[in-house]
This record gives C-alpha cells, sequence and structure tokens, in this order.
C-alpha cells in the first residue's frame, strides 16, 4: 500500500505469499472447519517470519490480504 491506498502490487505479493504457503495453509482450514480460509492465512502469517515481500501494518492492509486470501482459495478449490 501507498499512502492508504491499495496498489496493484500489493495484491500480487499477498498472491505471492498464499501460492508459496497454499498447502499449509489448506490443510490448517481443512483441518478447523470453524476459521475461514482467510483468517487461517493471516493467523498463518502472524506466526511465520519469513515474508519480507509483504507487511501488514495496518487493519487496512490485514483486511485486504484476508480479501485477497478468499478469492485465492476460492479459485483454488474450483480447480
Amino acid at each position: 500500500m501507498i499512502n492508504g491506498i491499495i496498489t496493484f502490487d500489493f495484491d500480487i505479493k499477498a498472491l505471492h505469499y498464499l501460492h508459496s504457503n497454499s498447502r499449509y495453509i489448506k490443510a490448517t482450514a481443512d483441518a478447523n472447519s470453524s476459521m475461514d480460509i482467510a483468517s487461517v492465512a493471516y493467523q498463518y502469517y502472524q506466526s511465520t517470519t519469513n515474508h519480507p515481500d509483504i507487511r501488514l501494518e495496518d487493519e487496512e492492509e490485514v483486511n485486504r490480504f484476508k480479501h485477497v486470501a478468499r478469492r485465492f482459495f476460492s479459485e483454488f478449490s474450483q480447480n
């Protein structure tokens, strides 16, 4: 994000992160059906330190990350 404006670059970085960690995130979500996939993705993000390309520094970025996660895993489950 730049000055509170979500950029395409942010989405690409979020997608890369989600894709790189999709197996773990999906398996965790499948095992814990009470949490939605976006919350699992964010929880995994918080539990790791290996994400130099993307920083979630405020609520707006967290919400956008979760939105991208929902879209990514929605498409992922259809294929």
